[in-house]
């Protein structure tokens, strides 16, 4: 089987940022300290842009990712998330090399 690689890329308006930060930690905490099938999920706010953050995370494989989307702290944070005004662009890859 072939880990899963998951990029998203997140623009939230001014006003939404500290509540889409904390709901974005909150999952990749759940994420690193629950999920055994998680090997990575990382927040990143663009030095750029603070209105801009990148999720990247690394998953055993298809069921890892499927198991993670059934977890409380997915749960709660993405519907946290939906509340907010964000433009997102998200990309499942498998790992190639």
């Amino acid at each position: 089987m072939s880990k899963i690689v998951v990029n998203v890329r997140v623009t939230v308006d001014p006003s939404d940022r500290e509540a889409f930060r904390a709901a974005a930690i909150e999952n990749a905490n759940g994420a690193n300290n629950n999920e055994p099938g998680c090997q990575l999920f990382s927040v990143g706010q663009s030095k750029d842009d603070e209105n801009v953050f990148v999720i990247y995370e690394i998953y055993d494989d298809e069921a890892a990712l499927e198991a993670h989307r059934e977890m409380p702290h997915y749960k709660s944070a993405i519907g946290k998330i939906r509340q907010l005004k964000t433009e997102t662009s998200l990309t499942v890859c498998s790992f190639v090399a």
